[in-house]
């Protein structure tokens, strides 16, 4: 296969290795993606109900080696120490 490509100069070894590269980053994205909703799943079934109330999901990315990631991640109502309303992220 990678003879006939070279032979009939389908595409230069240059492109190759840039969609090679291009195709590694988005999968690592990809599986960053799906790391960070799964264990935001655990830790939303496994919350203490009674102080972290659900408000929902936010959208957020964050920056990596690899590009940014955005994902969805649940938001908590609470009470902090003050007694004032907060929220936040698990």
């Amino acid at each position: 296969m990678m003879k006939s490509i070279v032979e009939e100069s389908l595409v230069t070894f240059k492109e190759l290795e840039k969609k090679i590269f291009a195709y590694v980053y988005e999968t690592a994205i990809e599986m960053t993606q799906i790391i960070l909703e799964d264990y935001n799943k655990e830790l939303h079934a496994e919350r203490e109900r009674s102080r972290y109330r659900d408000k929902g999901t936010r959208t957020t990315t964050i920056k990596t080696i690899y590009g940014d990631v955005t994902y969805e991640r649940h938001v908590y109502q609470t009470i902090d120490e003050e007694g004032h309303k907060a929220f936040v992220y698990l």
